[in-house]
C-alpha cells in the first residue's frame, strides 16, 4: 500500500499539470495548448502548473488504497484454479468490478 501511495504521489507530479493545461484549454477554447503552458509559465511560474496538486493527492490516495487490494481479491476470486494468476480477461473484469465498487461506494 505505501508503493501504491508513492506512485499516486509521482504519478500526479505529471497528471496535475497537464490537467491544469487541459481545462483552462476548455475555459479558453481560442487558446491553443502552447501559449496556455507558456501564458502559466510566464505569470505564475512552475507554481501554476501544480495548483491543486495537493488535494489531487489527497484524492488519489485513497483511491488507490481500496483499489489495489481490492483487485488482488477479485483476482484470486475470479480464477480459482490459477491460483491468483489471471489471463488478459479476467484482470480486466476485476479491473472493472474494482472501480465499480469504489465508484458506487463514493455515492455516484
Amino acid at each position: 500500500m505505501v508503493a501504491a501511495s508513492l506512485g499516486e504521489v509521482v504519478a500526479c507530479l505529471i497528471r496535475v499539470p497537464s490537467e491544469v493545461v487541459k481545462q483552462r484549454a476548455q475555459v479558453s477554447p481560442s487558446a491553443g495548448t502552447f501559449r496556455i503552458l507558456s501564458h502559466t509559465l510566464y505569470h505564475e511560474g512552475i507554481q501554476g502548473l501544480y495548483r491543486g496538486y495537493k488535494s489531487t493527492v489527497l484524492r488519489e490516495i485513497p483511491f488507490s488504497l481500496v483499489q489495489f487490494p481490492l483487485w488482488e481479491f477479485l483476482k484470486v476470486q475470479l480464477s480459482p484454479q490459477a491460483q491468483g494468476t489471471c489471463v488478459g480477461s479476467e484482470q480486466s473484469l476485476g479491473t472493472l468490478l474494482a472501480d465499480w465498487i469504489i465508484y458506487l461506494s463514493e455515492g455516484n
